[in-house]
């Protein structure tokens, strides 16, 4: 399972690979951290793209852990 994690200007960039996560599973997680931050995912054939900003003042690398770890609980229900 491969994710990469990149940040700057107080966001996080998420590849996540589509072997691995579902566009439903990205949809759910970005609902569960809807009041926490702004989630935009974009989808391509090999990775998804998921780019997070706090709502407020946060922990971006915390929130990035929170949304991946999300991701994996709804992909694997």
């Amino acid at each position: 399972m491969k994710a990469l994690v990149s940040f700057a200007k107080g966001a996080a960039e998420l590849r996540l690979e589509t072997a691995w996560y579902s566009r439903e599973a990205l949809d759910a997680a970005a609902a569960a951290l809807g009041c926490r931050a702004t989630v935009k995912v974009a989808s391509t054939k090999a990775a998804h793209v998921v780019t997070l900003r706090p709502r407020g003042k946060g922990a971006v690398r915390a929130l990035a852990g929170a949304f991946v770890d999300e991701a994996l609980n709804h992909q694997l229900r």
